[in-house]
This record gives C-alpha cells, sequence and structure tokens, in this order.
C-alpha cells in the first residue's frame, strides 16, 4: 500500500473501523462471557480484522490506476 495512497486510505480506514468496533465489543462482551472465550474471541477478532485490511489493501492497489510502479 506503499505505493498507493488510494490503498494506503481505504486499507486503513477499514482497519480503522473495525478495530473500533471490537473494542466496542470487547467492552460489552468482556463483563459477560467467560474469561477463556472471551479472550480467544477478541484474538480472532483482532486477526480478522488485521487480514481483511490487509486482502483490502492488497485490492484496491491492483486496480489503482495513480499507483506508483517501481521498476
Amino acid at each position: 500500500s506503499l505505493t498507493s495512497r488510494l490503498a494506503w486510505d481505504k486499507s486503513n480506514r477499514l482497519a480503522g473501523r473495525l478495530f473500533a468496533g471490537l473494542g466496542l465489543v470487547g467492552l460489552v462482551g468482556a463483563p459477560l462471557l467467560p474469561q477463556p472465550l472471551g479472550f480467544q474471541g477478541m484474538i480472532a477478532g483482532l486477526l480478522l480484522s488485521a487480514v481483511w485490511s490487509i486482502v483490502e489493501s492488497w485490492r484496491v492497489w491492483r486496480i489503482d490506476p495513480d499507483r506508483v510502479r517501481r521498476a
């Protein structure tokens, strides 16, 4: 995403929304869920959010006509 400003912006906006939503879910779910399950759910959510934002970055980078081409 360093060669495409559009991919950088879109993937970081997506990651910000996903991580903020996960944080809100964690605030509500932490006192309600049994702890091994709650912790594992948060880790799974973090990994899923990270992979989703990486895939989005690659997808947008591929179709960005203004990306910088390296030699």
